[in-house]
């Protein structure tokens, strides 16, 4: 009996090594895999293999092991079985992570100017008598600070009386792009030069510094990028109706034609005031509503799809970007604070000359923008504004009225030239006679009557003076 005792007290102990062996074993494993289970099985190990199989008591888990042998033993040897491989998890991608992969970062230093351009083009316009040629109307330099982490508007009027590089004449700046060429080539491709002219006049409002890049949209184009941005809530600040449509002052939701006819409206006829008509006050509600269409992309988590935003509208887009650097912007205007947009315009006073309304851009306000933006002490144009302007005016019109009288100063001159040809005349003076010493006898008259004058007499003259 006591034998026996202690045979059950050794195979007690036996069991209990082999229990907190094997317990020991599954411990070590989870500390190599990292969690213990996972997904109703234990990670593989080089040595064994676990599984997990749920019972019919969800409360308990049944862990069976099996040991692996160097080879097989008679006809238990187990079979190969095979290896499991734990599925894989997805990870969320960060979305501007992932625009930072794409950016071409190497544009991200300094400040960095893109010129924003609004080009009046629309199909319908096609078939206008006389319309064969459209206009950069719309101009802002979008300047961007990386340093700063700021970005800054600024507005440059179509109608500024300027000067367009390596073209003589006298142009407003919407006609730059008409310098270069257009908008279009002949065949219907787009014209890149057009553009770039476009860019060389920002440049010389800016006095000289570099606009490398732009983005250009038509009409069309914008009111389709607007709408598939999902338009935006927008507080109207004017009430106005322009070809059949109608708009309210007041918060209201703007789809892409809205946001067209509110950057469009500037005159009385469409039922603005007079102090909200003119192209300057249009400029304002531009930029307006662009930073308001930024916000609102913002809110909508929309930044990090700009690039292909840009795809879906190739050919109706147009940019000399590469799409690294769109990406590279995009990043940028995700992390942009909208309280760090600066607005500006290089306005002035509208008056006609030359027979067109121009304006004459205000030079102290320009080279405080261009100090304010850039640090850099640019010069004031002189001869662009209104006061050379009279004279340069004057002078033409001098010219031209000389001209005019040319035919009549030829005619003129050639009198003279042929009355010169005449012979000369030189007449001799006749004496007169000389008078007499002793002067004539008065001549008779009839002595006064006293008769009075009838009115037969004075009609016929023979009435005599008493």
């Amino acid at each position: 009996m006591q034998k026996n005792k202690k045979l059950i007290i050794f195979l007690s102990i036996a069991a209990g090594a082999i229990v907190l062996g094997i317990v020991a074993a599954l411990i070590f494993s989870s500390l190599g895999t990292g969690s213990m289970f996972r997904s109703g099985t234990c990670a593989p190990t080089e040595d064994r293999q676990t599984e997990v199989e749920p019972t019919e008591d969800p409360g308990f888990i049944v862990i069976t092991t099996e040991e692996p042998t160097d080879g097989p033993s008679g006809s238990d040897a187990p079979t190969d079985a095979p290896e499991i491989t734990p599925e894989p998890t997805e990870v969320p991608v960060d979305p501007y992570e992932e625009l930072l992969e794409k950016a071409d970062t190497s544009m991200m230093k300094d400040i960095v100017n893109i010129l924003l351009v609004g080009v009046d083009y629309s199909t319908e316009r096609e078939t206008w008598n006389g319309k064969k040629e459209w206009h950069s109307d719309v101009m802002i330099v979008l300047a961007i600070n990386f340093d700063e982490n700021r970005a800054d508007l600024i507005s440059l009027p179509r109608d500024t009386y300027a000067s367009i590089p390596g073209v003589k004449g006298i142009y407003k700046l919407n006609a730059s792009i008409n310098c270069g060429g257009g908008l279009y080539n002949d065949d219907g491709t787009v014209n890149p030069k057009g553009l770039e002219k476009v860019c060389e006049g920002a440049e010389w409002m800016l006095g000289g510094i570099d606009v490398d890049y732009y983005y250009a949209v038509t009409m069309t184009s914008l009111k389709d990028l607007v709408d598939l941005c999902g338009g935006l809530e927008y507080d109207m600040d004017i009430s106005f109706h322009i070809q059949g449509r109608s708009y309210e002052k007041g918060l209201q939701h703007v789809d892409g034609q809205g946001f067209l006819d509110y950057c469009r409206v500037r005159k009385a006829q469409n039922g603005l005031t007079s102090a909200e008509t003119n192209d300057s006050r249009r400029v304002d509600r531009q930029k307006r509503m662009l930073v308001a269409m930024f916000k609102q992309m913002k809110a909508d988590r929309l930044i990090t799809k700009i690039p292909e935003i840009i795809d879906t509208f190739d050919g109706d887009l147009f940019t000399n970007c590469t799409p690294g650097q769109t990406a590279a912007l995009a990043a940028f205007a995700y992390n942009l604070d909208p309280e760090n947009i600066g607005m500006y315009s290089m306005s002035g006073e509208t008056h006609n000359l030359f027979h067109w309304n121009f304006c004459f851009t205000d030079q102290n306000n320009r080279v405080d923008i261009i100090k304010k933006v850039y640090g850099v002490s640019a010069s004031k144009y002189g001869q662009y504004t209104l006061t050379y302007a009279r004279y340069r005016w004057s002078d033409m019109l001098y010219d031209r009225y000389i001209k005019l009288v040319d035919p009549l100063t030829k005619y003129v001159q050639d009198l003279i030239d042929e009355d010169d040809k005449l012979p000369e005349f030189t007449s001799s003076p006749t004496p007169s006679e000389e008078p007499s010493e002793t002067p004539s006898a008065p001549p008779d008259t009839d002595a006064p009557s006293d008769a009075p004058v009838t009115d037969a007499q004075v009609y016929q003259g023979t009435a005599r003076a008493v």
